[in-house]
């Protein structure tokens, strides 16, 4: 058992997105203590993994919502995983040729200055 700031520790997940994920309803298991606190519990604290690691993975926390609680059959699931994939990689691929585009429209740096090695003999003494 867990309260949200172990669940927020545990997860990488502020305390405060995890609210916001309750009230999303992508917790919908979640049960409360006595006092109205939120209780977490291994499968809670597991789904909070599988919302952070979508959530890094570009989904919107709507994509997420049908994701975890939709009664689709997984290879619908699936398939959109697989659409959300293509979608981030073609836009992977946009980003690096914009990338590619403004090296290319950026000055050329200017060559290094040589560097002037003057060599001292020493003066013997007399």
């Amino acid at each position: 058992m867990a309260f949200i700031s172990d669940a927020a520790a545990q997860s990488g997940i502020s305390a405060s997105a995890i609210r916001f994920y309750d009230k999303q309803g992508l917790l919908p298991a979640l049960s409360r203590s006595s006092g109205g606190t939120r209780v977490f519990g291994a499968a809670e604290l597991e789904r909070l993994q599988h919302i952070h690691a979508l959530k890094q993975a570009g989904f919107t926390v709507e994509e997420i919502k049908w994701l975890l609680t939709a009664r689709a059959p997984a290879e619908k699931k699936l398939a959109f995983i697989e659409e959300k994939q293509a979608l981030l990689q073609t836009a992977q691929e946009m980003l690096a040729q914009k990338e590619a585009a403004l090296r290319a429209a950026l000055p050329a740096p200017p060559p290094a200055k040589k560097k002037t090695v003057v060599k001292i003999k020493p003066r013997h003494m007399h």
